[in-house]
């Protein structure tokens, strides 16, 4: 894998997380294109980085996802869930951003 292509990170219910290649003009149709709708953010227990979710997920019935609502902060994950796929990332100054590839297998490795 080239050093200087960037990736996100997949985590879709019950199926290993894997890295995917994300290009410089990715944006917001990339994400809703691959979560199948509207997006949020919720936070993760490690410093900057985000899950990126559909937003309706729960209400359209999507499965839960329990390796993405493993990386939530403890005191969520008693109160709620993701459903459905879900994409990590970093949060950039002023957006979301990729990962480096080391980033990223870094991650997976440690999601292992």
């Amino acid at each position: 894998m080239n050093e200087n292509k960037k990736y996100v990170i997949i985590i879709e219910p019950k199926e290993e997380p894997y890295m995917k290649l994300w290009l410089p003009d990715y944006g917001l149709f990339e994400l809703q294109s691959l979560l199948g709708g509207n997006i949020e953010t919720a936070p993760t227990e490690r410093e900057g980085l985000l899950l990126v979710v559909n937003e309706e997920g729960k209400n359209e019935k999507l499965p839960r996802n329990r390796k993405a609502t493993g990386l939530l902060p403890h005191y969520m994950q008693r109160l709620d869930y993701i459903a459905g796929t879900a994409v990590l990332m970093k949060r950039g100054a002023e957006d979301l951003e990729p990962l480096s590839v080391l980033e990223a297998e870094r991650i997976l490795a440690a999601m292992k």
